[in-house]
Order: C-alpha cells, then sequence, then structure tokens
C-alpha cells in the first residue's frame, strides 16, 4: 500500500508510551506484535508471490488488492487469490480508493464484490483511505464515503473494514462503524479500537521479494466468518455460505429461515397478515406459515368431527332402542309360546278325559280350550314375526352404528391432522 502518513511522535511522548503502553497486549491500546497472528498484503508491486512459502514462513492471512474504478483491477489480484487460498492461508481483500464522494465509493465497491464473486474471500474486505485527493475532503465526506463502500461491502456478504494511518483515524476521518485497521509503524499501536494492526511497510517474508507490508490481528475473524454454517456473534445468528453472510429467505436443511438486512436471523416472533395468514419464526429461526386456508380446514375438521360424533350419538340411541325393541318382541313371544304350551296341555288333558267319559261339559271345555289353543297360535306366529323384524331392524341400526363409529374414528384423524397443522410452534 501507499502510505501517506504523519509518522512523528513527540519524542516525550514516545517514551512514555514506550514505557507504558509496551507492556500491555489489550487489542487497540499498545498491543505488541507478539500478541497476534501475523499477515502480509501484497499488491502487483510485489510481483509473482510464492504462497506456500509465505504459509511456511509463519503468516496466516492476507489482504490482497483488488485495484480500482480510476486504473482497473490489479494485475496479480487473481494469481494472488488463488495462490494464498491454495496455500492455506485465511484470504481478505482491499480496495486503494480514489473516491471522492459516495457515488464514486459505490462504484469501487461494486467493482470489488464483481472481482471478488469468482473466489473465496475468507477475510474482511477494505477501502483503503489515504490518497492525496482524500486531504481536501471534510472528516464527515471521508466518513460518508467509508460508510457508503462497506455498505456494498456488507449487503453483498462480506465483512468490511476501513484501512488508514492512525493520524488519519485521529485527524482526517470523522467516526465510522466498522472494524478498523489501521497502519502505525512503531513496536506498539496505541490507536483505540482497531482489530489488525499494519506494523511495518518494510517487512520481508519468505517467497515475497523485497520489501512487503507486515500486519497483526486482533479479531478472531477465522471464527467469526466460518466457511458455512451458522455464528452466532453476541446474541445475533448469522448464516454463512463460502466465507458470505446470507440475508433474505434461505433454504437451509430442508427448512426455511429469514436473514433481515443486517444479517441477523429472525426468531421467535409472530406475524399475521390482512389474508389472516399467519408466519411464525420459531425460537431456533425455522419458518412455519399457518395459511387461512389451513385455518379454515382446521375449522371445517372439528365442525365435520363434531357432526360425525352426533351422527354416532344418534346411531348408538337408535341401535340401543332397538335393541330394547328386540328384547320387549323376544319377552312376548315367550310369553305367548308359555300361554300356548299351556293351552295345548289343558286341550290334551280335556281330550283324554273326553274320550275316556264323554259329557257335554267336557265337549263344551274341550272345544273352548282349542278355539284359545288356535288364538294363542295365531298371536305366537304374530309375535315371532314381530321378534324377527325387531332383530333385522336392530342389525341394521347397528350395522349404521358400527358405520358412525368409524365415521367418527376418521373424522377424529382428519381432525387431529388439521389442528397439528395450526399449532404454533416455539
Amino acid at each position: 500500500m501507499r502510505k501517506n502518513q504523519n509518522r512523528f511522535i513527540g519524542r516525550i511522548a514516545a517514551a512514555f508510551l514506550a514505557a507504558v503502553l509496551l507492556l500491555t497486549l489489550v487489542p487497540g491500546f499498545g498491543t505488541r506484535a507478539e500478541a497476534a497472528q501475523k499477515g502480509v498484503d501484497v499488491s502487483q508491486w510485489q510481483g509473482a508471490v510464492n504462497w506456500q512459502a509465505v504459509k511456511a514462513g509463519g503468516a496466516d492471512f492476507a489482504m490482497i488488492r483488488i485495484g480500482n474504478c480510476k486504473y482497473g483491477l490489479d494485475t496479480c489480484f487473481a494469481q494472488n487469490m488463488i495462490g494464498a487460498s491454495a496455500a492455506g492461508l485465511r484470504v481478505g481483500c482491499y480496495v486503494y480508493t480514489y473516491a471522492t464522494n459516495v457515488q464514486e465509493a459505490v462504484a469501487d465497491a461494486t467493482l470489488a464484490v464483481q472481482a471478488m464473486a469468482p473466489f473465496q474471500v475468507s477475510f474482511p474486505v477494505a477501502i483503503d483511505m489515504e490518497d492525496s485527493v482524500h486531504k481536501k475532503l471534510t472528516p464527515l465526506q471521508q466518513a460518508e464515503i467509508v460508510n457508503a463502500f462497506c455498505t456494498v461491502i456488507y449487503q453483498a456478504g462480506y465483512s468490511p473494514m476501513v484501512y488508514a494511518s492512525r493520524n488519519w483515524f485521529l485527524e482526517r476521518m470523522a467516526p465510522v462503524p466498522w472494524d478498523h485497521w489501521v497502519a502505525m509503524y512503531n513496536s506498539f499501536c496505541d490507536y483505540p479500537g482497531y482489530t489488525m494492526w499494519q506494523a511495518s511497510a518494510s517487512g520481508t517474508m519468505p517467497g515475497i521479494a523485497g520489501k512487503v507490508d507486515i500486519n497483526y490481528l486482533f479479531k478472531d475473524y477465522a471464527s467469526l466468518i466460518p466457511a458455512n454454517g451458522f455464528s452466532n456473534q453476541a446474541g445475533m445468528i448469522f448464516y454463512f455460505s463460502n466465507y458470505r453472510k446470507q440475508f433474505g429467505l434461505q433454504n437451509i436443511g430442508g427448512l426455511q429461515f429469514l436473514f433481515q438486512p443486517n444479517g441477523d436471523m429472525v426468531r421467535n416472533v409472530t406475524t399475521t397478515d390482512e389474508a389472516g395468514n399467519i408466519t411464525r419464526y420459531c425460537k431456533d429461526g425455522h419458518i412455519v406459515v399457518i395459511t387461512a386456508q389451513m385455518q379454515q380446514a382446521a375449522a371445517n375438521a372439528a365442525a365435520a368431527l363434531a357432526a360425525a360424533q352426533a351422527q354416532q350419538a344418534a346411531a348408538e340411541a337408535a341401535a340401543a332402542q332397538a335393541a330394547a325393541q328386540t328384547g320387549a318382541a323376544a319377552l312376548q313371544t315367550r310369553q305367548i309360546s308359555d300361554a300356548a304350551t299351556q293351552m295345548a296341555a289343558a286341550a290334551q288333558t280335556l281330550a283324554a278325559q273326553f274320550n275316556a267319559a264323554p259329557t257335554q261339559e267336557l265337549l263344551g271345555q274341550l272345544t273352548l280350550t282349542q278355539q284359545q289353543c288356535e288364538v294363542l297360535t295365531a298371536q305366537l306366529g304374530q309375535a315371532q314375526q314381530a321378534e324377527a323384524a325387531a332383530i333385522q331392524n336392530q342389525a341394521v341400526l347397528e350395522q349404521a352404528m358400527v358405520q358412525a363409529q368409524a365415521q367418527t374414528v376418521l373424522a377424529e384423524q382428519a381432525n387431529a391432522l388439521a389442528q397439528a397443522a395450526i399449532v404454533i410452534p416455539d
């Protein structure tokens, strides 16, 4: 990178800071280089890089220059991206910008997103603010440029970062919310709140000819930018695919999840639209939609179950009544049969008496008894027919009851499914 920073530190301040700040390892305030992972940033000015040697030489990450809208892509961008990733380094990118307004910053960011698309970008993407064209801008204008650039980068799923010198951050640029990559060429850095520190512009690294920028990392981007999957960061849950944060509706493992414009998963929220459709964003984030049609189907299923239960109750009552009628008919048949049997026995006795000693009186009794037998026989036939009819009616009603019970079982199953479909889960 080209650096344009004020390296002057008053001798008194330097002596004081060297005595005090070199003792601390707190990131962003007097952190020494030994406390962090080491990396390099390169451009076409380093020429061909032996990335395997860079990795073997102790580098953990690399920041690769993309280029800008003014001069186009860095001529070594693609080969550096491929080589650094193949060597096992975590790879980020940066744009040395000449943007002097928001529109130009957006154009630079758009170029960066397009250029990075074919490659694996597993570390932050930075805007490099240090050119002389920026010196005439106000701190607020510079912050607007940074914010415009970083917003485009963020919306593309990458992790934005802003690079500048310590003095530039402190004196030229208004505060910006993105991670800070600060340049301060010393054995320590006293700029507050940075996540990456460029400690030298004249370092050496195996695999790179000549001088190279040496950087130290003080934020665990390796964990914060996973290759794939969910990442819980300070209570916000993000989802990454190929190291890029995803937004909007995502199908993950057969379930749908919604991620807000800031990347955070929507969780534990229930909404209802004007049509009555309910959308539940569960506690784990997966989406359950309960449509108005599903709710109507559940209401219909409940009504159908109630009707089936009422029909079953009526069928059971009718079958019970038929069974009672059959019982009464059977009792009447038995009673008439018993009376007929007794009357027939009486007739036989009178006939025997009449045969032994015929009298007019016995003849009259015998005749009357035989007439009563005929009446009882006729009544018995009628009773048996009535009993048979009652038994047949009972059988029909019992079959109807069985069918009604079966319909109720089916209605219960359908209702259970319909009601389960509209349960709002956690």
